[in-house]
């Protein structure tokens, strides 16, 4: 869906899009919503990195993560491996209330 840059939108507003018609109800996914990816800005990344939840062992650039900086593309996939993981243990607690998709 994403792939050609040419279309106008991101992978980020893609998945937020199909998230969304999941969480209303208008499609039901019968298979591959995991596949959907946490959406990743630079507020997740700031409470990852304030909780711990994702922990770097170099300093980075720039503390303000501004989509400019060299080490964005590189803290905004990690962002989204580490909130992928917090959303599986998540399905592990009973009476999770953990929303269908990451």
């Amino acid at each position: 869906l994403t792939a050609e840059e040419r279309y106008g939108f991101s992978t980020k507003k893609a998945h937020m899009f199909l998230r969304d018609m999941a969480d209303l109800g208008v499609w039901r996914y019968k298979r591959n919503i995991e596949k959907l990816d946490v959406m990743s800005d630079k507020n997740t990344m700031r409470v990852a990195l304030r909780t711990g939840i994702l922990q770097l062992r170099i300093p980075l650039l720039a503390s303000f993560l501004d989509v400019f900086c060299y080490q964005y593309s590189m803290i905004d996939r990690f962002n989204r491996k580490a909130w992928r993981e917090v959303w599986k243990a998540w399905g592990g607690i009973s009476n999770n209330h953990r929303p269908l998709t990451p």
